[in-house]
């Protein structure tokens, strides 16, 4: 299972984004981000710090402890990530699931891409698509219990943007939200033997009240949601509504009244946007909220540009996609800053610690995912319709992502392999290591006991 499952998630998330481009070189960047490279506290705090894995006991460690929150006293949460869960050996439940998240996902665009309609009542196509999607997504409560509402959430919104798509009429809502509840019902329905066994630890939910520090979540989530941010607001000026092209003096004085009375109206809503941004931001500067206020406006901004996107006359389903995973992925992030699960941290200052963990940790995965496709997409739509200048900008960003993420990378297994020593396929080389006195017992044993002799070991 330790190679199992990063073999999948490489192969998975490849699969995705090249379903998603259509372009073998820039499909490659979605396993890397998602599973190869670590988050930035390596190469923006510890290596300009002095810290490197040769001096620093664990030194691949406090990558995982980034985010503390605005605390009188230091708080601890847990901002692992893929890399270092497969570089751990880590096979909890957060590192399983992650194989069937992306089955979710792989369902998800699978609806959004398909040109038949989804009808709520009887027929094989619908039922079967809707059989697999319930069982992918429940068995995800019965994996990773945090992982259900989001993956059931981006599921909705697949279908709904499918049916939105596929039905002119004014009722077009009907079906994906009979199919929506459907699919709820029938993800518990179908793992109801693990229902009527299942107890929770968790004792309600609570408010934040530390929320994290914008240049902690930076280092963990930022340059997933700096990638974001670029591709929502590259598409959103190329999809900007037009004003009327026609030639001024062919114009009649009625219509370029109207053309006139556009611009105006355009120019106002701008400075007003502009102005209610600059509020929010000062406001949430105040109340140390710019957290919540970045991830909240790059997932709007994206679920309003998915409904530009579907109203263009040639709906580009996999800019629906990646806008869906955004706001998915935003949401995930999000949730840590406004409440909690009371959990068995209840009460003390690591009272955040799993809800960031799970929640940011889902982030990961669906941001890394949409972070990819964002820089692909950003780069042409620049350089088809702007400024080649400015798809070698976007370029540049990428770039310096997987280069800073690369750190972690590159540095991190020679931490976790005791500095000094030679890495080895050898089983018994770690044994010979830090026990010696067993290893050589084994060695003797190997040497000299009989074949099929039966050995007692004693405590003592």
């Amino acid at each position: 299972a330790l190679s199992t499952i990063p073999a999948l998630v490489v192969s998975a998330t490849y699969g995705v984004a090249y379903a998603l481009t259509r372009r073998l070189w820039w499909a490659v960047l979605a396993p890397v981000f998602v599973a190869v490279i670590g988050n930035w506290h390596a190469a923006f705090v510890q290596l300009p710090a002095g810290e490197t894995p040769e001096k620093t006991f664990w030194w691949f460690w406090p990558s995982t402890r980034v985010i503390g929150g605005l605390c009188p006293q230091q708080c601890s949460t847990i901002t692992e990530f893929p890399y270092f869960s497969f570089l751990l050996g880590d096979l909890h439940a957060h590192v399983m699931a992650l194989p069937e998240a992306l089955l979710c996902i792989t369902i998800g665009c699978g609806f959004l891409f398909s040109t038949d309609r989804l009808e709520p009542r009887w027929n094989p196509l619908t039922a079967g698509r809707i059989a697999c999607a319930a069982v992918a997504v429940g068995a995800l409560f019965a994996i990773n219990s945090w992982d259900f509402p989001i993956y059931l959430l981006l599921l909705a919104g697949c279908v709904g943007a499918h049916a939105y798509l596929a039905d002119d009429s004014p009722t077009w809502w009907r079906a994906p939200l009979a199919i929506a509840a459907i699919l709820s019902v029938a993800s518990v329905a179908a793992f109801t033997p693990f229902y009527l066994n299942y107890r929770s630890v968790a004792k309600g939910i609570g408010f934040v009240n530390t929320p994290s520090d914008f240049w902690q979540f930076a280092q963990v989530l930022g340059f997933f949601v700096l990638l974001a941010a670029i591709f929502v607001a590259v598409l959103g000026v190329l999809l900007q509504p037009a004003d009327a092209v026609e030639d001024e003096e062919e114009m009649t004085p009625r219509a370029a009244a109207t053309e006139a009375g556009q611009i105006q109206a355009w120019t106002s809503s701008n400075i007003a946007t502009i102005a209610i941004v600059a509020a929010i931001v000062l406001l949430s500067i105040r109340l140390n909220l710019e957290v919540l206020v970045v991830l909240l406006g790059v997932g709007a901004g994206a679920l309003l540009l998915l409904y530009r996107v579907l109203n263009t006359p040639e709906p580009n389903r996999s800019d629906a996609v990646a806008l869906l995973l955004i706001a998915a992925g935003c949401l995930a992030a999000a949730v840590p800053e406004v409440v909690y699960l009371k959990d068995v941290f209840q009460g003390g200052t690591d009272y955040r610690m799993n809800t960031v963990f799970k929640f940011d940790y889902q982030a990961w995965l669906l941001l890394g995912l949409a972070a990819s496709y964002s820089a692909y997409r950003a780069w042409e739509v620049l350089r088809a319709y702007f400024s080649t200048q400015l798809g070698w900008v976007v370029l540049g960003v990428t770039a310096a992502v997987v280069l800073a993420g690369g750190v972690y990378t590159w540095d991190a297994p020679h931490s976790t392999a005791q500095a000094g020593t030679a890495n080895s396929l050898d089983a018994l080389a770690s044994l010979k290591i830090d026990n010696p006195g067993d290893y050589g017992m084994v060695r003797w044993l190997i040497a000299h006991a009989p074949a099929k002799t039966v050995e007692l070991e004693a405590i003592g």
